[in-house]
């Protein structure tokens, strides 16, 4: 049964859980496997799978303590079945948790699974990233962006670059030759933390990004030179 699995998870692991959270964990992970069958949220929805291998992927939030407590917002691209998004609104009830699926089943799951879990800090949009990362209290204005088994860094690299605000960080589950190769033709951003842990069958990684200070510094320097500009300056052609 998964409750026991679920129990015998968590109590091997020292997270420091309510009783409220791992109830509405295990709800959702209820959920999530009877669902599972119909709309293909998660590729295998055996207790050992979902909990070992989606539900641990998920649980490697609590590495980061520099995740704030509250009023700040938090957005998942590619929400999917809610692993990590969901699992982040259980964790971390003071934040506006931002979640994006463009797939409108996948979506009302989303939307089902909130209701149910009574997750008042979810915000969920039916709709692809491009279109909402740019919105009003969203573009520049997250703390956290989280995506989770979507495409490549160079796919998500844009939400991540317009939905941070100056000092958020972006986590994100890839191979770290990956992240190697972005951060090398990219420099304006750079790797601050990165842990392996072993999951179901292998070994994965966990990494966060975040903006250098000195390219910040560089882009508040060049706005304020903009207002020194006038309408009569051009670029001479030839």
């Amino acid at each position: 049964m998964i409750e026991e699995t679920l129990q015998t998870f968590l109590e091997t692991n020292t997270w420091n859980l309510s009783g409220e959270q791992k109830e509405k964990l295990l709800q959702f992970l209820l959920l999530v496997q009877n669902v599972n069958p119909h709309i293909n949220l998660v590729s295998n929805e055996s207790d050992e799978e979902l909990i070992y291998s989606q539900l641990q992927d998920c649980m490697q939030l609590f590495h980061f303590s520099w995740i704030p407590n509250a009023d700040k917002t938090w957005i998942d691209v590619g929400s999917g079945g809610g692993l990590p998004g969901i699992i982040a609104a259980i964790l971390y009830p003071c934040l506006k948790i931002i979640l994006v699926e463009s797939i409108r089943k996948k979506y009302s799951f989303l939307l089902y699974a909130s209701i149910e879990a009574k997750l008042n800090n979810v915000h969920i949009f039916h709709d692809r990233a491009e279109n909402i990362v740019n919105t009003p209290g969203i573009a520049r204005d997250c703390a956290v962006f989280t995506a989770r088994g979507v495409g490549s860094i160079e796919y998500v690299a844009p939400f991540f670059d317009q939905s941070l605000s100056s000092e958020g960080k972006a986590i994100l589950w890839k191979n770290p030759d990956e992240i190697a190769s972005f951060l090398t033709q990219n420099p304006q951003w750079e790797s601050k933390e990165h842990f392996v842990y072993q999951s179901l069958k292998s070994e994965k990684h966990i990494l966060v990004l975040q903006r250098k200070i000195q390219s910040l510094q560089g882009s508040r320097n060049a706005r304020k030179s903009k207002k020194f500009c006038t309408t009569r300056t051009r670029s001479s052609t030839h």
